[in-house]
């Protein structure tokens, strides 16, 4: 997050859409921000006091306004019943949030019961997502929520695989969800993979979906972050290395070609944040 003035912390977007912004520009009237989440058309914001701002489409009830259909936020809105929030994931249409004491808050888009209340009615201010306590961190895709626990366990509410606890997983520090893929990554460093694998997104070698066990990927060791993209995947290693595979249609794997890979491959050594 850049600072502002006075050691502020401040917010910067820049989109394509309707009023297109090429450079990045702050987002005026809010500061204090220490992260943020982005959908596919909305963005939350975290502040140091732990509130939760909102802006972008409200399509489903992004904004967790009581409101959907009627407006779009172009300006920051605080989500209303939120304190003490420590960190945020957003994913297509679907907002959630992890409160200091281990629960889980959820609203907006809930079609493929992404939210975890085991409806599908979406939610237009935020609930408690029932039954999941002592959770420290979450990731969020367009149909899924994944939430890590303080036994390193992983919960899902995924439509597509696994629904409560993923088998099979225990370590776990970190996640990342893709459109219908999740990584995770385990206190070893080593990642493990499962969901849809049309175009390798999973890095075991093969096209065969995963959506019923997980796959550890294969000659990755040392890792310690991962991100996922619709149906690529990415880990950076200690050591600086970062690793890609799965679709690679417009170059995302930063490879040089544009064919998919089915296992990872190097793309940057000596990498430095």
């Amino acid at each position: 997050m850049p600072s502002g003035p006075g050691g502020k912390t401040t917010a910067a977007s820049w989109a394509t859409g309707g009023d297109e912004n090429f450079t990045p520009g702050q987002v005026q009237g809010l500061t204090g921000v220490v992260s943020t989440a982005a959908g596919d058309n909305h963005v939350l914001a975290l502040k140091s006091d732990g509130t939760v701002w909102a802006w972008g489409r409200n399509f489903s009830g992004q904004s967790g306004n009581n409101d959907e259909w009627k407006y779009d936020v172009y300006t920051p809105t605080q989500v209303p019943g939120l304190t003490g929030m420590v960190a945020l994931a957003a994913g297509g249409e679907s907002s959630v949030a992890l409160k200091s004491d281990g629960t889980v808050w959820a609203w907006s888009k809930n079609a493929s019961g992404q939210l975890g209340d085991g409806t599908t009615t979406n939610r237009l201010t935020p609930i408690q997502v029932p039954g999941l306590t002592g959770v420290v961190a979450l990731a969020s895709g367009p149909y899924y929520t994944l939430a890590v626990k303080l036994d390193g366990t992983v919960w899902t509410s995924s439509f597509y695989s696994f629904q409560g606890t993923v088998p099979g997983l225990a370590g776990v520090v970190a996640l990342a969800a893709g459109a219908s893929h999740s990584l995770a990554l385990k206190s070893d460093g080593t990642v493990w993979a499962w969901g849809r694998n049309a175009y390798g997104q999973l890095g075991d070698g093969t096209t065969t979906n995963r959506y019923d066990s997980v796959v550890r990927v294969p000659g990755l060791s040392g890792v310690t972050s991962i991100a996922a993209g619709e149906f690529h995947s990415i880990a950076a290693g200690a050591d600086g290395t970062v690793w890609a595979w799965g679709s690679n249609a417009n170059g995302e794997l930063g490879d040089g070609t544009t064919t998919a890979k089915l296992s990872p491959v190097r793309v940057v050594q000596g990498w430095t944040r």
